[in-house]
């Protein structure tokens, strides 16, 4: 394309049909995940850790055999290069944008990062945090958390980013803003388990990323933009001090889950003046 010399895929229809395979595998990932994500809830209320680590290391499996598939994909493929996915470094005018998107972001999600974890730590509710709380880092988890936020920052970022934006821009004929614009609602879609609210965000989200990958003509922006969005949200910020009640549904003692903490549950006083003691948590 004229205006993005960096962006010319010729991909063989081989490569056109796996990316559609992997397109579909997406669209179940998203509803296999929901259940996967329901059953980490389950998890987390019966403090089973051993399957918390269980689906921390699946899902970091998954992450590393869907970039192995696009890697494939490029190295097989000679009319598919590496600058049409996005593996490539920003030249000229693209390394200021560059510069200046990374620093712009990463201040701004350090900055709002601590002030969530402030409110965390104080026990204040943490906002969108109840869409995704059972997949953030309690002790002893946080490394596998870190490890799970990279794998999806690069992961994320070469498939929908990098291999479907270049599908997408060949086979479909769009222009690269509209291709990565259509692909965010696919990636928004695969957080399905977040519901409509965490979908919409996320699918926002992944515009952004798409908007500064045309910008720069790399993903190197971002994946390492990405990769901080998730260290945020699964590591920094914690949900130790943050009441169940507040943290969604499925996070917490089912007695907070169903109302008021059971603590400050107690029947009305009777004509007598007393009343039946509340449950105990």
């Amino acid at each position: 394309m004229a205006h993005f010399p960096w962006l010319d895929p010729h991909a063989s229809a081989i490569t056109q049909v796996a990316a559609l395979g992997l397109a579909a595998y997406c669209v179940l990932s998203a509803v296999r995940g929901r259940r996967r994500y329901g059953a980490l809830v389950a998890a987390r209320e019966a403090d089973d850790g051993e399957f918390v680590r269980r689906h921390y290391r699946r899902a970091m499996i998954r992450q590393a055999v869907v970039t192995a598939a696009v890697l494939v994909l490029v190295a097989a493929d000679p009319g598919l290069r590496g600058a049409d996915v996005g593996l490539r470094l920003p030249h000229g005018g693209q390394v200021g944008r560059a510069v200046g998107w990374a620093v712009y972001l990463l201040v701004v999600l350090v900055a709002v990062g601590c002030v969530l974890r402030v409110r965390a730590l104080r026990g204040r509710s943490v906002p969108g945090q109840r869409h995704f709380a059972a997949l953030v880092a309690r002790a002893g988890e946080r490394r596998a958390a870190a490890g799970l936020s990279l794998g999806a920052g690069v992961s994320e970022e070469l498939l929908f980013r990098g291999l479907f934006t270049a599908i997408a821009v060949q086979a479909l004929s769009l222009h690269p803003l509209a291709a990565v614009g259509l692909l965010s609602v696919l990636f928004g879609a695969g957080h399905l388990y977040q519901g409509w609210k965490g979908m919409l965000g996320v699918a926002l989200i992944g515009w952004a990323f798409g908007v500064i990958y045309v910008e720069t003509g790399s993903l190197l922006v971002p994946v390492i933009v990405h990769v901080a969005v998730d260290l945020r949200a699964l590591v920094l910020v914690p949900i130790e001090q943050v009441s169940a009640r507040r943290a969604g549904p499925g996070v917490g003692p089912l007695s907070e889950r169903r109302g008021r903490p059971a603590a400050r549950r107690r029947r009305a006083p009777g004509p007598g003046g007393r009343g039946r003691p509340g449950t105990r948590p």
